[in-house]
């Protein structure tokens, strides 16, 4: 199966900027994101570190945000697994922020939960 949750962290971090557009603009390889998206490739094994910090290179985010999508397309745990709905959804938000807003969001959780864990 093709990296439908990769296909999506591209869709939601650069709206409207095709694949080649992001490989182009990043300097690789023009397969090296397009190989994931095919149809044809099947996904059954997270990539290499190396394409992983590539693409997430050309999108704009973190590489953990590139690998936390090839887990979720290839059925490999990613971390302990989450029970708690609203942990989940938490998680999904924070990492969709940048580094400041990450650093941010942390400073407002110590202030709320009395300090640095």
């Amino acid at each position: 199966m093709p990296a439908e949750h990769l296909r999506a962290l591209i869709r939601e971090r650069r709206p409207g900027v095709t694949v080649r557009q992001l490989t182009l603009a990043a300097d690789l390889d023009p397969n090296r994101i397009a190989y994931y998206l095919k149809p044809s490739t099947n996904i059954d094994q997270m990539p290499k570190v190396s394409a992983m910090k590539d693409i997430a290179r050309a999108i704009g985010c973190d590489v953990v945000d590139v690998a936390v999508a090839f887990a979720e397309d290839t059925g490999i745990p990613l971390g302990p697994p989450v029970d708690d709905p609203e942990l989940a959804r938490l998680i999904k938000l924070w990492r969709r922020l940048d580094s400041a807003d990450r650093a941010t969001l942390s400073r407002v959780a110590e202030s709320l939960g009395g300090g640095p864990p």
